[in-house]
């Protein structure tokens, strides 16, 4: 008789719960519905304690993070989404008429260009209109002795 392996269910955990991934620590802060385009997005908003995307292990890490991040809905289907520094999320809806509040050209393409927290990201996923009930399901990017292979965060929308 042969064991066949099995990805086990992932650990719950809670918005504003530290959550260690492997070299560190992300915290789902909070999540809204945004209209962007004409389509229906959850936003989820995260903080990477201490992260700064200067190494190519960090940047590895990222990646591997965005690759393994997804959204389920209350009818249990799930999503990829992708990850957004929060500094370019906030722009992405940026409307003409918006401009005005920013005075001046050079107040404008210091907005636009600013690098912005590098510890605040946005996982951004498209859903339906009517959908509810959302849960962010995370694999562990690089799993440590003692952390979960995979977080269940409930955003209950």
């Amino acid at each position: 008789m042969s064991i066949i392996g099995c990805r086990s269910a992932p650990e719950a955990r809670a918005r504003g719960q530290a959550i260690p991934l492997g070299a560190y620590t992300v915290t789902v802060n909070h999540s809204a519905l945004r209209e962007l385009g004409g389509t229906t997005n959850v936003a989820v908003y995260l903080s990477i304690a201490e992260f700064t995307p200067t190494t190519d292990a960090a940047k590895l890490w990222l990646a591997k993070l965005n690759l393994g991040i997804r959204l389920r809905g209350g009818q249990g289907h799930t999503s990829r989404g992708v990850l957004i520094p929060a500094r370019q999320f906030e722009l992405i809806d940026l409307r003409p008429e918006d401009l005005r509040s920013y005075g001046g050209s050079r107040m404008l393409e210091d907005s636009l260009f600013a690098q912005g927290d590098p510890t605040q990201w946005v996982a951004m996923f498209p859903v339906p209109r009517q959908a509810q009930g959302f849960a962010l399901l995370m694999a562990n990017p690089d799993r440590k002795a003692g952390q979960p292979a995979s977080v269940e965060v409930d955003l209950g929308r």
